[in-house]
C-alpha cells in the first residue's frame, strides 16, 4: 500500500488531474479500510477465541472450587457427625461415672451417718449411766461427811468436857483458881482442818 502523504507532498508536474487524485485517493483509502477491517475482524475474533477460551477455563475453575467445596463440606460434616457422636457417648459414659461415684459416696455417707449416730447414742448411754452411777455413789455423801464432822465434833466436845473436869479437879487439888475461858486466838485456829 503507498503511503497517502508522500503522494500527496509531490509537486504536480501538470495541471491538477482530480479525478485522478480522487481516484487514487479513493483506493488508498479502500484498502486502508480493507485492511482495518481484516485487521479488526482478526482482533474480534482472537478476542472472541480468549473469550471463549476465558469463559471455557472460569467453568472449569467453577466447577472444580464447587466440587472442592462439596467435598470439603461433606467431610466437615462427617467429621462433626462423629465427633458430636463421640462428645455424645464421652458425656453419656462421665455422667453415668459420676452418678455412680455420687451413689457410692451417698451410701458410703450414709453408713458413716448411721455409725456415727449409734457411736454418739452409746456415749450418751454410757455418759448418763456413768453420771447416773457417780451421782447414786455421791448423793449421799454430803450427809455422811457432815455427819462424821458432827460426830467428830462431838467427840472432840467430850474430850474438851473430860479435859476441864480434869483440870477442875486438879486445880482444886492443889487450889489453884479456875481460869476463865478466853476467845481462840488465830494462830490456834490456823492449825484446825475445817473440811
Amino acid at each position: 500500500m503507498s503511503d497517502p502523504v508522500s503522494s500527496l507532498d509531490t509537486e504536480p508536474s501538470g495541471p491538477p488531474d482530480l479525478l485522478r487524485t480522487m481516484g487514487a485517493t479513493r483506493r488508498r483509502l479502500d484498502a486502508l479500510t480493507r485492511d482495518t477491517a481484516s485487521e479488526s475482524t482478526a482482533a474480534t475474533r482472537d478476542g472472541d477465541a480468549a473469550e471463549a477460551a476465558e469463559r471455557r477455563e472460569h467453568k472449569e475453575n467453577t466447577a472444580a472450587i464447587e466440587q472442592a467445596l462439596e467435598t470439603e463440606v461433606e467431610t466437615a460434616l462427617r467429621q462433626r457427625t462423629t465427633g458430636t457422636a463421640a462428645a455424645t457417648r464421652t458425656q453419656s459414659e462421665r455422667v453415668r461415672e459420676i452418678e455412680e461415684e455420687a451413689e457410692t459416696m451417698s451410701i458410703r455417707i450414709r453408713r458413716k451417718a448411721k455409725e456415727n449416730d449409734n457411736k454418739a447414742k452409746e456415749g450418751l448411754e454410757e455418759s448418763i449411766w456413768l453420771a447416773e452411777t457417780v451421782f447414786e455413789a455421791n448423793e449421799n455423801r454430803p450427809r455422811d461427811v457432815f455427819q462424821e464432822r458432827c460426830k467428830e465434833i462431838e467427840e472432840d466436845v467430850a474430850r474438851l468436857d473430860e479435859l476441864e473436869s480434869r483440870m477442875i479437879r486438879e486445880t482444886r487439888r492443889y487450889k489453884q483458881p479456875i481460869p476463865r475461858p478466853t476467845a481462840p486466838s488465830g494462830d490456834d485456829l490456823s492449825g484446825i482442818d475445817r473440811n
